[in-house]
């Protein structure tokens, strides 16, 4: 399997960058690219690493725009988008190829800093739960939406179902795609076998 990790940022934490970067190289994943948008280019020891320059001026939080063009640069089908705050534990990519490519739409667990589950596998509209409310059953992905944190995508899928770009993060703009994907009768599915961890001081779901 082939991946392009997307990665949009303000580049405000370049370290915490550094430990991500590394994380994916110890995947040994025979072919990959981690697209990096956003901040200044730190990157330049990393052959893996296309640096994109995005001017935060012109629109703030615009993270729609960096997603969509993570999506256009992209070389790899197989699209990870990750916000600047998760690493690839071990076995991440062993994980995927465990899992295979029969999907549109793609999650795995999220784990918070406390190893405990974040918000992947998420209730929206769903009729036995409360929205955002993990939903149990990793096979039942009706009435969910795609966490906008952290997913993976195929590219021809993102470029045909692109982000709305008249909103910018904190306006709900995960859960808008994820109506649009839903109209166009996508298929999302639940990896359990491979495992992203959040790097900064932040708790996740809690009942």
């Amino acid at each position: 399997m082939k991946f392009t990790f997307g990665i949009p940022t303000n580049g405000m934490n370049v370290e915490r960058l550094f430990k991500i970067i590394n994380s994916i190289r110890k995947q040994n994943i025979p072919e990959y690219e981690i697209i990096i948008i956003g901040g200044k280019n730190y990157y330049k020891n990393f052959n893996e690493v296309v640096f994109l320059e995005f001017d935060e001026n012109i629109k703030q939080k615009w993270i729609t725009r960096k997603k969509n063009l993570i999506a256009q640069a992209a070389r790899y089908d197989n699209i990870v988008i990750a916000h600047d705050y998760y690493e690839f534990l071990d076995d991440w990519y062993n994980g995927y190829v465990k899992f295979g490519e029969d999907w549109d739409v793609c999650q795995n667990i999220c784990l918070d800093i406390d190893d405990k589950r974040y918000y992947d596998w998420v209730a929206w509209d769903h009729p036995k739960y409360r929205r955002y409310d993990l939903v149990e059953d990793l096979n039942d992905n009706q009435h969910l939406y795609v966490p906008g944190h952290y997913f993976l995508v195929k590219k021809q899928i993102i470029e045909k179902i692109p982000l709305d770009e008249k909103l910018v993060w904190g306006e709900s703009e995960d859960i808008e795609w994820t109506y649009r994907l839903r109209q166009n009768k996508f298929l999302y599915k639940m990896n359990p076998y491979s495992k992203v961890k959040h790097l900064k001081e932040y708790r996740g779901y809690k009942k």
